[in-house]
């Protein structure tokens, strides 16, 4: 019948088309960049402010992140490391050789070579290295590498009326534990 060889041109053209983007997509996304969704309160006011309820999207550059060295003060997406199925968005607050006092424990960290220190912005809803490391001095032993990084978040993307850049700058609490050594 017409309709099986219909079905069948249309079937090898779905095909072919998936062959030909979805490796392309997938190339795109691991080395250019990919949008990424912001759940949860933990990088309010900046992200996902108080009053909404819709998740901010947020441009996540992969092209070029890694030839340089990050800075302090970037939003980055980073594999969590207590569960590697989840991606945080958090503001790198310190680099490798650097020291940072934990803001519940006033105890001070010196950020070990290829780590970094990465926190949210709502100081009393964030789940970041205040809670996992760089190296935790409890039960886990979590460290964030640079290897979980997955890329700086440059833009927000969505909704269109929060459109713009994401400064690159740390908080003033942020700044004042970064300055304190033992």
């Amino acid at each position: 019948p017409i309709w099986t060889m219909v079905l069948g041109t249309w079937v090898k053209q779905v095909a072919g088309m998936v062959t030909v983007c979805l490796p392309v997509m997938v190339t795109f996304d691991d080395l250019v960049g990919f949008v990424g969704r912001v759940d949860g309160p933990s990088m309010q006011p900046l992200l996902n402010p108080v009053d909404r309820r819709q998740s901010d999207l947020v441009w996540i550059k992969r092209w070029n992140t890694f030839r340089r060295p990050l800075s302090t003060g970037a939003v980055v997406a980073v594999k969590s490391p207590i569960d590697s199925r989840c991606v945080l968005i958090k503001r790198v607050v310190a680099l490798e050789g650097e020291a940072i006092e934990t803001r519940d424990t006033d105890s001070c960290h010196i950020i070990p070579r290829g780590h970094i220190w990465v926190e949210g912005e709502n100081v009393t809803n964030s789940r970041d290295s205040n809670v996992f490391g760089p190296v935790r001095l409890t039960t886990h032993h979590l460290k964030i590498s640079l290897g979980l990084v997955l890329g700086v978040a440059t833009h927000i993307v969505w909704p269109p009326h929060r459109w713009g850049h994401l400064e690159v700058a740390l908080l003033p609490d942020q700044i004042a534990r970064r300055t304190k050594r033992e």
